[in-house]
């Protein structure tokens, strides 16, 4: 099993994949001028799911 085998700590892998998903938002903005729009849109979205979430589950 590989994960068994690799000496590598897990955090190191967790900063990769957070580098290579930084990587692909700065390519992603550089080839669509839309992108960070949608990346807004999308968040917004999320936030206001979640705030529905959010009222639907009180923590008191």
């Amino acid at each position: 099993m590989l994960w068994r085998r690799a000496r590598t700590p897990w955090w190191v892998w967790v900063l990769a994949i957070i580098g290579m998903k930084s990587l692909w938002v700065r390519r992603q903005e550089a080839v669509d001028p839309g992108f960070r729009a949608k990346q807004e849109r999308f968040r917004e979205k999320v936030n206001e799911a979640f705030a529905v979430w959010r009222d639907d589950h009180p923590t008191e």
